[in-house]
């Protein structure tokens, strides 16, 4: 999957488990659009604007991610990761959206990171 579509799947399947995309920034002409001067996605919201036309703001996709209520619906669902390898052992544990927010704060490539649970 390229960025793009890593970045409108991981938004979709937010939305499709409860996370309200209109009421981040309490504006109801809130959408998202590709930007490829801006370096990837990026989110706008248009003041009486048709759809297409120039944003009236450009955020970039972290301020998204790291947004507690969309990672709740990203990660809505609890999953098992390997904490810890050492010894011929591994330990699993059960990992909520706290864990995954701060995995994805240090992770290399975040949106390798988030494309793994889509």
């Amino acid at each position: 999957m390229n960025n793009k579509d890593i970045l409108q799947k991981a938004i979709e399947k937010a939305v499709e488990n409860g996370w309200d995309n209109k009421g981040m920034f309490d504006h109801e002409d809130f959408d998202y659009e590709y930007d490829d001067s801006f370096g990837g996605m990026v989110w706008a919201w248009w003041k009486g604007r048709e759809m297409g036309e120039p944003a009236d703001h450009k955020i970039p996709p972290e301020t998204i991610f790291f947004s507690h209520d969309f990672a709740k619906a990203f990660w809505k669902e609890p999953t098992e990761v390997l904490i810890e390898k050492a010894a011929g052992h591994e330990v699993y544990g059960i990992a909520d959206w706290e864990y995954h927010l701060k995995q994805l704060a240090v992770a290399e490539d975040r949106l390798a990171y988030l494309e793994q649970f889509i």
